[in-house]
C-alpha cells in the first residue's frame, strides 16, 4: 500500500464501508457512496470539507462550458459521475500535499523536526509521547469519552485507515490550547472550529442531496474553481495561490493554523504532537501580530460555506432546545432565505432543476465547552430536521409566508410564558393603583416548563400552518383555533398542580391569556386595525 491519502488509503467512511477518496469521488453520484452519518459530526464535516477542496480542482479539468452547455454538463455528471480523467488530473495536481510521510509537506500535517538536544521537549516525538486521541477536538476524561461517544479508539495505536481520518479531523477542528510543537502553539484558526461562547452550539449548515456528489456541488463555491489556486494543504506557502496581493478563495478557506506531527510504526500511527504551523505557512502579507492574524481568520470564517452568518454572527441551532422551537426560530429569522442567498454562489444552487429530488438542510452541531483560550467539543452530531416543521424546498416567494406564520407562533409562546416572572416596576404600579398585575411570581421558575409544554402541543398546528403557507393556500379557521387551544393547554398543564395554592392569581392570568389569544386569532381570521395596546405586554 502506498501512502497517498487521496488515492491509496481507504479512510473515507461511506454507507457501504470504507473507500479511498478517489474511489468515493468516482462513485459519488451513487447513493451507496453517501457518507456514514453515524460518525461524530466533526468527522463528517472534515470529510465533506476535504472533498469540496478536491472537487473544486476537479472542475478545472472539465471541458470549459457556459450557459446551457454548462447546465447539460452538470446534468450529465449528476447522472453518470465525474470523468475519471478529470479526477485523476486533479489528484495529480494535488499530489505534492497528498503523501502521509512526505518530508516537507505531509498530508494535512507538518513534518517532524530533528531534536536539537537531549530530551528536546519542544520537538520530542515517539510512541505514546502524546496519545493518538489528541488528534480529536474532544479531550474529556476516559469516562467522559464513553459518555459523549466522541472517541474512535481507546488504544494507543491507529491503523492507517483510521489515522488519516483522525489527522483530517485535527486539521479542520483542533482548537486553541496549550498544545505546541517546536514552540508553535495551537490557535483558533482551524477552518471548522468556532467558539461562540461556553455552552453554545457551533452549527454547520449543509445542503444535503440524494448523493454525495449533489451535496458537494451544493456546498462548493464557484470562486474556488476559478483561477489556479490550490488548497492550502497542497500549497503551504501559497506559491500558486497568491496573486497581485490577493489570496485565492480556495487557499483561504482551506488554510489551518494547526497541524499534527505523527510518529509511524509500519502502517500504524503510534504517537502524535499537535501544534501551530510554522511562520512560513501563515498567509503571506499578514502581520505576525496575533490580533492581525485573528482578524484575518475571523473574516475568513465568515466566508465559510459551511457556516451561516448574519451580521457577523454565526447562526446557531442549539443542543438541548425543543426541535419545534428551533424550527420556528429558524423560519421567523428568515434563515432559509439567507441560506439560499449564500448558496447561490455554489456550483449548484438549491432548487435547481438539475436535481431530481428536493434538497434539504442538515445541521452538523458541535457543543463547545471550556474557555476561548482552551475550548473543546463535548458533543458533535448530525441533526436531521423533521420535514413536517422545516420547509426547505419552497418557492422563493413563499419563504416570507412561512416566516410570518413562525412569528405568529412565537407571539403565542410569549403570551403563554408572560405571567411566569418576578414583578417589575410596572406591575408594582398596577398593584398600587388597586388593580391586579398579570404576574405569577410564585411560579416564575415554571417559565421554561410552560415554554416546553407549549412546544410539545404546538408541533402539529405549526406543521399545518407551514404546509398551507408553503402551498400558498388559505389557513383554515380551525387551525388557528387549535393554536389557541394548544397555548391554553400548555398554561393549564403547568399551573394545574398549583391551582389550590394560588387560585385567584392563576384564574386571572388564564383569563388574560384567553382574551389575548382570542384577539390574536380574530385578527388572523379577519384582519382589522388592532392597536398595540390590544395585547398584553
Amino acid at each position: 500500500m502506498g501512502d497517498n491519502a487521496l488515492t491509496d488509503i481507504a479512510w473515507v467512511r461511506v454507507r457501504n464501508g470504507r473507500a479511498t477518496l478517489r474511489e468515493t469521488l468516482l462513485h459519488a453520484h451513487e447513493p451507496e457512496y453517501r457518507l456514514d452519518l453515524s460518525l461524530p459530526g466533526f468527522a463528517i464535516s472534515a470529510e465533506l470539507r476535504l472533498f469540496a477542496h478536491v472537487l473544486a480542482v476537479v472542475f478545472r479539468h472539465l471541458e470549459h462550458t457556459t450557459g446551457e452547455a454548462r447546465y447539460g454538463q452538470i446534468l450529465h455528471i449528476l447522472r453518470s459521475g465525474l470523468p475519471s480523467e478529470a479526477v485523476d488530473a486533479a489528484l495529480a495536481e494535488l499530489e505534492p500535499g497528498a503523501h502521509l510521510r512526505d518530508p516537507e509537506m505531509p498530508f494535512l500535517q507538518r513534518p517532524a523536526l530533528p531534536e536539537q538536544k537531549k530530551n528536546d521537549t519542544a520537538r520530542r516525538l515517539g510512541p505514546n509521547d502524546q496519545a493518538v486521541k489528541k488528534l480529536l477536538p474532544s479531550m474529556p476524561s476516559d469516562q467522559g469519552e464513553d459518555f459523549w461517544n466522541l472517541s474512535f479508539s481507546s488504544t494507543g495505536r491507529l491503523p492507517v485507515e483510521d489515522a488519516v481520518l483522525h489527522i483530517a479531523i485535527a486539521y479542520f477542528f483542533s482548537p486553541a490550547g496549550n498544545n505546541a510543537y517546536d514552540g508553535d502553539k495551537c490557535s483558533m484558526g482551524t477552518p471548522g472550529f468556532r467558539y461562540l461562547g461556553k455552552g453554545n452550539t457551533a452549527t454547520e449548515v449543509v445542503w444535503w442531496g440524494e448523493t454525495l456528489l449533489e451535496t458537494l456541488l451544493l456546498m462548493t463555491p464557484r470562486s474556488w474553481v476559478e483561477g489556479d489556486g490550490l488548497p492550502a494543504w497542497a500549497d503551504r506557502t501559497a506559491a500558486r495561490s497568491h496573486d497581485s496581493g490577493e489570496l485565492h478563495p480556495l487557499w483561504r478557506a482551506s488554510w489551518s493554523s494547526n497541524a499534527s506531527v505523527c510518529h509511524w510504526e509500519g502502517t500504524e500511527l503510534t504517537g502524535v504532537r499537535i501544534g501551530g504551523v510554522p511562520d512560513a505557512w501563515f498567509p503571506p502579507g499578514i502581520s505576525t501580530d496575533k490580533d492581525a492574524r485573528k482578524q484575518w481568520w475571523d473574516q475568513r470564517n465568515i466566508e465559510d460555506p459551511f457556516y451561516l452568518y448574519r451580521d457577523g454572527k454565526a447562526v446557531r441551532v442549539d443542543f438541548g432546545r425543543d426541535a419545534t422551537a428551533l424550527a420556528v426560530e429558524w423560519a421567523a429569522d428568515s434563515n432559509l432565505a439567507l441560506a439560499r442567498e449564500r448558496s447561490a454562489a455554489s456550483l449548484l444552487a438549491p432548487g435547481s432543476t438539475a436535481l431530481e429530488s428536493d434538497t434539504r438542510l442538515l445541521f452538523i452541531r458541535h457543543q463547545v465547552e471550556g474557555t476561548a483560550s482552551s475550548p473543546s467539543i463535548r458533543a458533535s452530531s448530525v441533526f436531521v430536521p423533521d420535514d413536517a416543521v422545516w420547509s426547505f424546498d419552497v418557492d422563493e416567494e413563499l419563504v416570507d409566508n412561512i416566516a410570518e406564520h413562525a412569528t405568529f407562533v412565537k407571539e403565542l409562546l410569549s403570551d403563554v410564558v408572560r405571567p411566569f416572572r418576578a414583578p417589575n416596576k410596572n406591575d408594582k404600579k398596577i398593584a398600587a393603583s388597586g388593580q391586579v398585575p398579570n404576574v405569577l411570581n410564585a411560579l416564575e421558575n415554571q417559565r421554561d416548563d410552560a415554554a416546553n409544554a407549549f412546544w410539545r402541543r404546538i408541533h402539529d398546528v405549526y406543521a399545518d400552518l407551514i404546509s398551507s403557507a408553503a402551498s400558498d393556500t388559505e389557513i383554515p379557521t380551525d387551525t388557528y383555533q387549535r393554536a389557541r387551544n394548544a397555548a391554553l393547554e400548555a398554561f393549564d398543564f403547568v399551573t394545574a398542580p398549583h391551582i389550590g395554592q394560588y387560585p385567584a392569581k392563576i384564574a386571572f392570568a388564564r383569563s388574560r391569556l384567553d382574551s389575548t389569544l382570542s384577539r390574536r386569532i380574530r385578527q388572523r381570521i379577519a384582519p382589522v386595525a388592532t392597536s398595540e395596546g390590544d395585547f398584553d405586554e
